[in-house]
């Protein structure tokens, strides 16, 4: 599907829109197979599938970035189009701010949430999910959250044909100080919301899934006894109220983490403890990264079995057992492509711009 997909979108970059011409084409590449059915966490700042990227810009207008030609362009079916206003079909999506769009099938789909008042004139909020077509245009609500709750994490995890994503009631409207942080998930092909489980409650509580690893769903989540004011007053450590934890998704039987996870990144766990960065394989092949800080916070990836840090500008080739200072000239590596690595720059507008090298040419050793 991913060659049949880039083939239309590459032809169609010169026409109207590559995103007009991919949602009447893809359907010849069989439905049930347009979708990247890798398990895989998505935000609005890495929103990557096996097709390129998706991120919209400081006035709301969604793009897609191709790794294939290093093009972007606005999700528009409009020819002509300026793509400055909600004429655009790139614009006008009302999107949750902090989660992003998410590609499935030949859809895209994406989260609203609102403040409104119920028919007893009290305030609450809405969260609905929402799709169209791969242009923007044929916009649906597909399914509704119970009045009150909304969604409420920065990370999307997909896993085939379920999305993953964390609910809780709106802490300004909650009548209640205890606050209850729900698990659910959304089945693409039966268009089915379900509440699989409460992962905690208290004041203040918040959870975020990190991803799925061998079966296993890491999430970190916190719950307080008493408002959070009142422990950093009273001297206490936010630390110790936080957990992280790994939901079997078959049992939903919740443990702890052996070791506090930074998230899944290119099919590999990512984890962290006093002694460094650990990085465990779906075979099971343990590596240690211990020349890296292991600060949650410094946003790790690994691209192609290297280990990026892009805040320290640092990576580890971990089968390898080499280090490596980043020379990418404060691009961010995003991906892996046809031999070369993706480079991706940001303008003031939040408009992505991509570029290739060679390993050699941003890689130095230490």
């Amino acid at each position: 599907m991913e060659k049949c997909a880039m083939k239309i979108l590459s032809k169609a970059r010169y026409a109207v829109s590559i995103f007009f011409a991919a949602a009447i084409l893809l359907t010849s590449c069989g439905a049930n197979d347009s979708y990247d059915d890798t398990t895989r966490v998505v935000t609005t700042y890495k929103n990557i599938y096996d097709i390129g990227e998706f991120a919209t810009n400081s006035a709301g207008g969604l793009f897609f970035g191709d790794f294939d030609t290093l093009e972007t362009v606005y999700v528009c079916s409009k020819p002509n189009c300026t793509h400055s206003d909600e004429t655009c079909s790139a614009y006008g999506f009302n999107i949750a701010p902090t989660t992003p769009f998410v590609y499935h099938g030949d859809n895209l789909y994406w989260f609203t949430l609102e403040h409104i008042y119920n028919d007893d004139g009290i305030p609450t909020i809405d969260s609905q999910l929402h799709k169209c077509d791969l242009d923007g245009t044929n916009r649906v609500t597909v399914a509704s959250l119970s009045e009150g709750l909304g969604v409420n994490c920065v990370h999307l995890v997909l896993d085939g044909d379920v999305m993953y994503f964390i609910v809780s009631p709106d802490r300004s409207m909650n009548k209640s100080d205890q606050i209850p942080v729900y698990l659910y998930s959304y089945t693409f092909s039966e268009n089915k919301v379900e509440q699989i489980m409460q992962i905690c409650e208290g004041y203040s509580s918040y959870a975020e899934p990190r991803g799925i690893f061998d079966g296993k769903l890491y999430l970190v989540y916190a719950e307080y006894d008493r408002p959070l004011s009142t422990i950093v007053a009273d001297g206490g450590d936010q630390a110790d109220y936080r957990h992280e934890v790994t939901i079997d998704l078959e049992t939903l039987e919740m443990e702890e983490a052996e070791k506090a996870p930074i998230g899944i990144s290119d099919g590999v766990l990512l984890s962290i403890d006093d002694s460094g960065v650990q990085i465990t394989e779906p075979d099971g092949s343990v590596y240690m990264a211990t020349e890296f800080e292991p600060q949650e916070w410094y946003g790790y990836d690994v691209v192609n079995g290297m280990l990026i840090c892009q805040m320290m500008g640092t990576a580890y080739d971990y089968k390898n057992d080499k280090y490596y200072t980043v020379n990418s000239g404060g691009k961010t590596v995003v991906d892996w492509r046809n031999g070369k690595y993706i480079l991706r720059a940001q303008d003031e507008n939040l408009w992505y711009t991509y570029s290739a090298a060679d390993a050699d040419e941003i890689f130095i050793p230490q």
